[in-house]
């Protein structure tokens, strides 16, 4: 009796507090790592978007020297 005792007012409690604490713990961990993908993805969109435009004006000038150069 006195074994289902301590399981119903000590085990049991610390065993639900410990999940809940890691529950919230997993739940903060997910936003983490949303968040930070989400911040990865961004930053790799805009870097792609920044070559693409240094690549067509680096293309648009060429092709403006080429046609200039042609006697």
């Amino acid at each position: 009796m006195a074994e289902l005792q301590m399981l119903l007012e000590e085990e049991i409690p610390a065993g639900k507090r410990a999940l809940v604490e890691s529950y919230q713990n997993l739940t903060r961990v997910a936003d983490y790592c949303e968040k930070n993908y989400v911040q990865g993805v961004l930053s790799c969109d805009l870097c792609c978007l920044n070559n693409l435009l240094i690549y067509c004006e680096f293309k648009i000038k060429f092709f403006f020297f080429t046609i200039s150069a042609k006697p």
